[in-house]
C-alpha cells in the first residue's frame, strides 16, 4: 500500500474538499495502478467540482498524527507543480488551489518553512494581485514575507520582491496610504545595488501608489526618475524603458493634465513603431491609451494576436468604459458583453474585471431604456462579487453602490433603506470616509434617518 500512503500523507495537509487530482501523485499505470485506485476507493472520495477528490478530516488528522511531517513538504511540491507557470488558465488553477494552500499555513509552523514554500506562496499572491484579488493573497504574502524575513539575507532580491507584493496586496484591498508606507520601508530595507532592477521595479510602483492617493508631484518625479533610469542602463528603445514612460504621461493625465499625456505618448509611439513593430504588446499599449484621449468613441474591441488573456479582458472593459462616457452605447454594450461571456468563462464570475464590466454594462442598459435589465445585471454582479470576492473588495463595493442607487432610482424603498443600512460600513472600510461614495451612502444614511425625501445623484 505504499503508494497509496504516499497519496494519502499529501491529502492530509490539504483542505479536505475538492482537492483536485492533478495536485495528488499519479496512482500509476497497470495492474500497480490498478491496485492503488482500489485501495484508496472509499478513502478518497469524489468532490463536488470535476476531478476533484474529497477526504474526511478525521482521517486527515490521523495520517498526521501517525505519520508526523510525512507529506507536508512533498504537499508543496505538488501544489507548486499543479500551479505551473504564466498560461490563460493560471488564474482559474489558483483559485481552484487556494482552499488548500490556506489548509497548508494553518497545520505547519513558519519557521519549519523551506525556499520551496516561498516559491508556492509569491508565485499564487502575483497570480491573485493580477486577478485584482489581492485580498485573497493577504494570509499568502503575510506567511511568505515572515518566511523569507528569516530565510533571506537583507541583500537578496527576493526579499525586497516579496515586501513588495505585499505593499500591492495592500493597495488592492483599498488601503494605499499603507500601501505607501510598506514600500517606502521595502525599499529602504533592501541592501542592493542602487542600480538593481528589484529597487527599480519598486519604485515605478510607488509612484503608482502616490498618483492613486493624490500625491502627483511625488509621483510625477518618481515615474520620471525611473524613466530616466531605463533610458540610461536599458536604452531608449527597451520595453521596459517605453512603458516608464507611458507611465509618466499616466500620472499627467490622473493629475488634470491630458494634453501633457497626449504629447508624451505621442513623442513613445514613434519610437515603438520603430524599434518595437506595430504589432509589439507595447506599441498597442500606447496606441490605445492615445485613442483613449482622442477619441473614445470610436473604440472598437482590440482582437488579440494570441489567446485571450487577463490583460485582454481588462482592455476591453477600458475600451467599453470610453466608449459608454463618449456617449456611444452601441460599441459599449457590445464590448461590455462580451467581457462579461468570455471573462466569465476565462476567469470566472467573480473576477475583478468581470464585476467592473457588469456595473458598467448595467448603466448601458439604463441608458438604452432598460431599467430591469440594469438592475438584473447589477444583482448578478453583486452576487457573485460577494460569493468570490468578500463584501470588503474595492470592485464588490462599487457594484454594491451602483446597486443601492438603481434599487432607489426604480422605487424599490425597503429594500433600498435595508441594503443602504447593510452595506455602509463595508463602504467606509474599503473607500474611507474621505471616498465619494462613502460620502454620498452616508448623506443617503441621514437623509433616511432624518425623514427627508430620498434622492440620488445620476450616476
Amino acid at each position: 500500500m505504499s503508494r497509496a500512503k504516499d497519496i494519502l500523507k499529501i491529502a492530509a495537509w490539504l483542505a479536505p474538499e475538492d482537492i483536485p487530482a492533478e495536485v495528488l501523485p499519479d496512482p500509476g499505470r497497470g495492474w500497480t495502478g490498478r491496485r492503488t485506485r482500489r485501495q484508496l476507493s472509499g478513502i478518497l472520495r469524489a468532490g463536488d467540482a470535476d476531478g476533484t477528490v474529497s477526504i474526511a478530516p478525521e482521517l486527515q488528522r490521523e495520517i498526521r498524527e501517525r505519520h508526523g511531517a510525512d507529506g507536508r513538504a512533498e504537499a508543496v511540491l505538488y501544489m507548486r507543480a499543479y500551479l505551473g507557470d504564466d498560461d490563460p488558465a493560471i488564474t482559474a488553477r489558483c483559485f481552484r488551489l487556494l482552499p488548500h494552500m490556506l489548509a497548508w499555513i494553518s497545520l505547519t509552523d513558519p519557521d519549519d518553512d523551506f525556499l520551496r514554500v516561498l516559491d508556492l506562496l509569491d508565485r499564487a499572491t502575483v497570480v491573485l494581485l493580477t486577478a485584482q484579488n489581492g485580498a485573497a493573497a493577504r494570509p499568502l504574502i503575510d506567511r511568505t514575507v515572515r518566511s523569507a524575513t528569516r530565510l533571506l539575507d537583507d541583500d537578496d532580491p527576493r526579499l525586497l520582491t516579496v515586501r513588495d507584493h505585499r505593499a500591492s496586496v495592500h493597495e488592492q484591498e483599498g488601503a494605499p496610504h499603507r500601501a505607501v508606507r510598506v514600500r517606502e520601508e521595502a525599499i529602504a530595507a533592501a541592501r542592493l545595488d542602487p542600480d538593481h532592477p528589484a529597487i527599480w521595479l519598486a519604485y515605478a510602483n510607488l509612484a503608482v501608489d502616490l498618483q492613486t492617493i493624490g500625491a502627483f508631484d511625488r509621483a510625477l518625479e518618481l515615474a520620471r526618475r525611473v524613466a530616466d533610469r531605463h533610458r540610461r542602463v536599458l536604452g531608449p528603445a527597451h520595453p521596459e524603458t517605453l512603458k516608464a514612460i507611458i507611465n509618466v504621461g499616466a500620472v499627467q493625465r490622473h493629475s488634470g493634465r491630458p494634453a501633457e499625456a497626449l504629447a508624451v505618448w505621442r513623442d513613445v509611439l514613434a519610437d515603438a513603431d520603430r524599434e518595437l513593430g506595430a504589432d509589439h504588446p507595447v506599441t498597442a499599449l500606447i496606441r490605445r491609451a492615445i485613442a483613449a484621449e482622442d477619441n473614445p468613441g470610436d473604440l472598437e474591441p482590440a482582437e488579440p494576436s494570441g489567446p485571450i488573456t487577463a490583460e485582454t479582458i481588462q482592455d476591453w472593459v477600458d475600451h467599453g468604459a470610453a466608449a459608454r462616457r463618449a456617449g456611444n452605447p452601441a460599441i459599449a454594450g457590445a464590448v461590455l458583453r462580451r467581457v462579461v461571456d468570455e471573462g466569465t468563462q476565462l476567469l470566472g464570475p467573480g473576477h475583478p474585471e468581470v464585476i467592473r464590466a457588469r456595473w458598467h454594462l448595467a448603466g448601458c442598459e439604463k441608458d438604452g431604456g432598460d431599467p430591469a435589465a440594469a438592475l438584473a445585471t447589477l444583482r448578478t454582479g453583486l452576487a457573485d462579487a460577494d460569493r468570490v470576492l468578500g463584501r470588503t473588495h474595492r470592485q464588490t463595493a462599487t457594484i454594491a453602490f451602483f446597486l443601492i442607487a438603481e434599487l432607489l432610482d426604480q422605487g424599490h424603498q425597503e429594500e433600498y433603506e435595508a441594503m443602504l443600512e447593510d452595506r455602509l460600513p463595508d463602504q467606509i472600510e474599503v473607500l474611507g470616509f474621505g471616498d465619494p461614495i462613502v460620502r454620498e451612502l452616508a448623506v443617503r444614511r441621514s437623509a433616511l434617518r432624518l425623514g427627508r425625501p430620498s434622492w440620488w445623484r445620476t450616476r
